[in-house]
């Protein structure tokens, strides 16, 4: 299903440049995780990942950068997760790309801890050399946020519920069960 990729990159983009300009702050980081994996196609499949992320076909997919804003007030953020991966065993090589548009709100922004819903959208493509295929990731998470260094980063702990929606109609959807633990360091004002 080719139109998937312009679709996905477009929401992924839209996500992340809809951060307001003034006042703005930088976010860089990063998270690990567990998840247990559930399918009808395939037996249960429990993964720890570090750093997070990653999709059921190709287990080595990581996302292992987080880069985004948050806006003035720190209740709202926009975030892109982005992961390479290549491996290379016996003259054969695996790849994958994931790239999700995150949006996060913080309920309590101005107080140290600040419970959080956040949403993602995104896509994952695998493949070798010769076939590769898609696969549209979405998902929800509920969290805590617990801020560090004077406002200049935060810790986070997450729990997400992901799904993983293979383009081809012979492969089941797969559900994600995860705890996120992550961190994220601040630019700007």
């Amino acid at each position: 299903m080719p139109q998937l990729r312009p679709l996905v990159l477009a929401a992924v983009l839209a996500i992340s440049l809809a951060v307001p300009a003034s006042g703005a702050r930088l976010v860089v980081g990063s998270h690990f995780g567990l998840s247990y994996l559930t399918s009808e196609g395939f037996d249960d499949l429990l993964m720890i990942k570090v750093p997070g992320g990653g999709d059921v076909f190709v287990p080595f997919v990581q996302p292992g950068l987080r880069v985004g804003a948050l806006d003035d007030a720190g209740r709202s953020g926009y975030f892109a997760d982005l992961g390479l991966s290549v491996f290379n065993a016996s003259g054969e090589t695996l790849y994958g790309f994931q790239i999700t548009g995150n949006y996060t709100y913080h309920f309590s922004a101005d107080q140290p801890t600040s419970p959080f819903l956040s949403g993602a959208l995104g896509m994952s493509v695998s493949g070798d050399e010769t076939d590769s295929f898609d696969q549209l990731l979405y998902g929800i998470g509920l969290g805590m946020r617990i801020n560090v260094g004077a406002g200049h980063g935060a810790g986070r702990i997450e729990a997400r519920l992901d799904f993983i929606d293979p383009t081809d109609e012979d492969v089941e959807l797969v559900t994600s069960y995860g705890l996120r633990f992550g961190f994220d360091l601040y630019g700007g004002p």
